[in-house]
């Protein structure tokens, strides 16, 4: 079976201190060989990080400590690479870049993707597939719309990733909810769902008026809550090429 290799643009956001990554935004473009691919990878990324203010990244900006661990390697990996320091370590071990830092032009391929490993700062990323390349989004079963941002699905390169996200984003989603009904016609497990709710503090059910409703829900019940629910919160469905083809990645960079 043929390989399919799509380079997926990455969109950011800008905190008013760094830029951070928002999500996995548009399509770049699409290839059949592995090799146009990972050399057009690399064009792009060098190009987003030679014109890069490092001091506006997450990673190495004065106001986030989240990549200390990212930026001591890079710290390191510079010194002995090019015998010379890009950043600066304040008073409390934590490691920045001054405003207006940049990496130097004319890195070998090899020591630029090498940083941009290090760090963690990518601009794009590239897929593989065999065959035809899909694409999957949150479903929102009660809007009956996939979950989006100005109007655009967010989409994923995989069934793993979007499930990954739904995990993480249901709780968003279960906050001060309530459903109608009796166990029984909320759930084809009401007895599990029973269960469920005995146990969580933040999940209750009312027998006189026959209403579930939920609090401030951990991930772990959120996921158990809406596996057990007969209608789903969230589902994950496929997304057509065609349909994600056609998106501009700056809707997902809107600020």
């Amino acid at each position: 079976m043929k390989k399919t290799f799509v380079i997926r643009k990455i969109a950011y956001h800008y905190s008013d201190e760094y830029f951070y990554v928002h999500t996995m935004g548009g399509i770049e473009n699409i290839y059949e060989s592995e090799e146009a691919a990972k050399k057009e990878l690399i064009r792009l990324e060098r190009e987003e990080l030679e014109r890069l203010d490092l001091g506006d990244t997450e990673q190495l900006s004065g106001c986030s400590h989240k990549f200390m661990k990212e930026a001591k390697t890079f710290k390191y990996l510079f010194k002995q690479k090019f015998g010379k320091d890009l950043v600066k370590v304040d008073e409390y071990g934590n490691i920045f870049c001054d405003r207006g830092t940049y990496l130097p032009k004319g890195l070998s391929d090899k020591d630029l993707m090498h940083i941009r490993d290090t760090l963690d700062l990518k601009f794009h990323e590239l897929s593989e597939y065999e065959g035809d390349p899909h694409f999957y989004g949150i479903w929102l079963c009660k809007q009956g719309a996939f979950h989006t941002f100005n109007g655009a699905p967010y989409f994923y390169n995989s069934f793993a990733e979007a499930l990954k996200e739904a995990h993480e984003q249901l709780r968003h989603f279960l906050i001060n909810q309530k459903w109608q009904g009796t166990l029984s016609s909320l759930s084809d497990q009401p007895i599990i769902l029973r269960s469920l709710i005995n146990s969580s503090d933040k999940i209750s059910y009312d027998d006189e008026n026959k209403e579930l409703s939920t609090k401030y829900l951990s991930e772990k019940d959120g996921i158990a809550l809406n596996e057990l629910l007969r209608e789903k919160v969230m589902e994950i469905k496929q997304i057509p090429l065609s349909e994600v083809e056609g998106i501009d990645h700056w809707t997902y960079t809107e600020m």
